[in-house]
């Protein structure tokens, strides 16, 4: 992206670029202070998948996809 600029990647690069900074921010960026839960964690986890196709979430079991991915 640095190279050609984000107008130029895919929209499919676009999602993996989108839901890169958004893990980032939401994830790996948790605060000291922020005291949440695994069950927590693993809300916002699956919130953040809503930003890929379905399609791409290979490695999830389609039961939990069914089962936790929220709708959009």
């Amino acid at each position: 992206m640095a190279i050609v600029g984000k107008d130029s990647l895919s929209e499919k690069d676009r999602k993996y670029l989108d839901f890169a900074d958004l893990f980032e921010d939401r994830i790996v960026r948790q605060g000291h202070d922020e005291d949440r839960s695994i069950e927590q964690t693993l809300d916002i986890s699956w919130d953040i998948l809503t930003e890929l196709d379905v399609d791409q979430l290979t490695r999830i079991d389609r039961k939990y996809i069914e089962k936790y991915l929220p709708k959009k």
